[in-house]
């Protein structure tokens, strides 16, 4: 067993401070999700509209001039004052480590802009080594629910 499977599976709570933009993906076909039984934990993400569990959506997030993407299925929707806080799952253990990936990377900056506003100016660089150091152990595994099935129904619908 390794530490990955020790982990608990989590949500990882998109940090406020990092814009996101949420499009309907109506091109991704996520096959043989359990909207209701995915255990493998996901994203948390902001959306000032409440699309329905089963929606799948595509996160773009923009880090100093490069656009980031990864596609999720919304499994659950909370309000909130004013907006709504999306849980996104993911079909593929792949799929789940680029959102995890990018994710690590919107902390690291929110952790750079932290900084700055304590009138620390840190470069991309040095922020990620410090937080990394500090806090990557603690930063939640996610997984893919497709990633439980028997080997021969991963690639059947």
């Amino acid at each position: 067993m390794n530490s990955a499977d020790r982990q608990p599976h989590a949500f990882i709570q998109h940090p406020p401070a990092v814009r996101v933009r949420l499009c309907v993906a109506a091109d991704q076909d996520i096959p043989g999700m359990d909207v209701l039984a995915h255990g493998r934990g996901g994203v948390c993400v902001p959306s000032p509209l409440g699309y329905q569990p089963g929606t799948p959506l595509q996160v773009r997030v923009s880090l100093d001039g490069t656009e980031m993407r990864y596609h999720g299925l919304v499994l659950w929707r909370r309000a909130g004052p004013g907006a709504f806080e999306l849980g996104l799952g993911f079909a593929t253990d792949e799929g789940a480590y680029r959102a995890r990936l990018i994710e690590q990377l919107c902390h690291i900056e929110a952790y750079r802009q932290r900084a700055a506003a304590r009138g620390e100016e840190l470069d991309f660089e040095v922020a990620a080594a410090r937080w990394i150091a500090r806090y990557s152990g603690g930063f939640p595994q996610i997984g893919g629910c497709r990633s439980q099935l028997p080997t021969d129904q991963r690639n059947h619908p």
